[in-house]
């Protein structure tokens, strides 16, 4: 028998890897339990902040910024969340600019969204 990943790394092209879902999310549902994710001494590009501490996580690593986000980090409840519907193959984002206190790399956002705010900086 088979058992279907939740989610998944794949890869755009040889240096762009992002995160999908390998199943159907509903609102409310947690993709990710970042709280056993590796306590990181300096956050950077990769990090996810929990409030009280950064993070790395080999999953979390390769959620990508949106301004029109399908999930949202609860740092309270270190948990990655949908905060709407996810289709299956779905890229999995989350809004850095919400949950971030401050960007490590700032960057020019790519996201489409007609909602876009273009340098992601704070």
């Amino acid at each position: 028998m088979k058992t279907k990943l939740s989610i998944f790394v794949d890869q755009k092209n040889s240096s762009f890897k992002f995160m999908r879902a390998g199943k159907l999310f509903s609102e409310g549902d947690i993709i990710l339990d970042l709280g056993m994710a590796e306590e990181c001494s300096k956050p950077d590009y990769m990090s996810i902040d929990l409030g009280s501490k950064h993070v790395y996580h080999p999953m979390g690593r390769y959620l990508n910024h949106s301004c029109e986000p399908n999930a949202y980090i609860d740092a309270q409840q270190q948990k990655l969340v949908a905060n709407k519907y996810i289709n299956l193959n779905d890229e999995i984002t989350f809004n850095y600019l919400v949950s971030e206190r401050k960007i490590v790399a700032p960057f020019d956002c790519n996201c489409a969204s007609e909602n876009c705010v273009g340098r992601i900086e704070k």
